[in-house]
């Protein structure tokens, strides 16, 4: 899920405010993407027909410095592509890459979105997903947990769930979170968020809230543990 905007990727978003002949150099990169850098800029002004100023600024136009800066991209990003060490990780699921530049952005946003939307489709489980509308809709009571970067998510369950005339309430304090969930029963509901499944914080509220009767219902991407 976490793929980076590749310079591949970037030479098809800038594709089209491309000149003519630098979308020469664009379609022979494009078809030989594993070898291009490999060449020297007057073999690949050859291989592409085109001058050796064009392949410089095809490379400028991607926003390297030259066409020696781009090879060194390609190459460092090469490397990374199998490495489980991201070059920069600043963001869980937004990976940014040393070459990056601003205008890269917007596209790299849109991917990993759209991966974490895809990867979500994937794992949505109709018979699983009937029992969890099931519990809620006929719940006395609906304790969410969460912490950090879930409460964004979990906030906006909140707001639906009140929304639709359901009891609900969300504590982000893990003290008030043990406490409302050694509260609940049998008829109540303990929902928890973590994109890890290991924020311990709302795993101990879920497991307080089913030690307290509750059903539970877990929105992770991983199995909590």
């Amino acid at each position: 899920m976490n793929r980076p905007v590749a310079i591949i990727d970037r030479i098809r978003s800038i594709y089209a405010s491309l000149r003519p002949s630098e979308q020469k150099v664009a379609d022979f990169a494009l078809k030989n993407f594993d070898g291009f850098t490999l060449l020297s800029i007057m073999e690949l002004s050859k291989s592409a027909d085109v001058s050796q100023p064009t392949v410089i600024r095809f490379a400028r136009a991607l926003g390297f410095k030259g066409y020696r800066e781009l090879k060194r991209s390609v190459s460092l990003e090469k490397k990374h592509s199998g490495d489980s060490e991201k070059t920069f990780d600043a963001l869980a699921g937004f990976d940014l890459q040393p070459w990056d530049s601003i205008a890269s952005i917007p596209l790299k946003a849109v991917q990993v979105t759209k991966s974490l939307l895809d990867d979500t489709l994937k794992s949505v489980s109709a018979d699983e997903l009937k029992k969890a509308v099931h519990l809620l809709v006929n719940a006395s009571l609906i304790d969410i947990y969460c912490v950090e970067n879930s409460f964004t998510p979990a906030s906006d369950l909140l707001n639906k769930l009140t929304y639709l005339g359901l009891a609900c309430r969300l504590n982000c304090d893990s003290y008030l979170q043990q406490i409302s969930a050694g509260h609940l029963g049998p008829q109540d509901v303990g929902i928890a968020f973590s994109f890890s499944g290991s924020s311990n914080d709302t795993i101990k509220a879920l497991r307080q809230a089913k030690k307290s009767g509750a059903a539970t219902i877990a929105i992770v991407k991983e199995p909590l543990i």
